[in-house]
């Protein structure tokens, strides 16, 4: 199976990140949500998901790359059944 993500927007509110931190974060949301995705029970529906809202516990950390994969731990969440 092969899954292709591409992230075009992430809105985070009172997130405590540096702008340099950014680009780490936008990377490993796009690799770790893929990965999670691909080994999920089963595969998502094809095609885009418009808006995808998740709750998740704030990461201590105010580095971009555990943001990030916390994030797409909560994404994979809501998208996978």
């Amino acid at each position: 199976m092969r899954i292709n993500v591409s992230v075009e927007r992430v809105t985070l509110e009172g997130v405590p990140l540096a702008p340099q931190q950014v680009p780490a974060l936008r990377r490993v949301l796009e690799a770790e949500l893929g990965r999670l995705l691909a080994e999920g029970s089963s595969a998502p529906p094809g095609g885009a998901v418009p808006v995808l809202r998740a709750q998740m516990p704030a990461p201590a950390s105010g580095d971009g790359a555990v943001w990030g994969a916390a994030i797409a731990g909560a994404a994979s969440s809501a998208v996978l059944p």
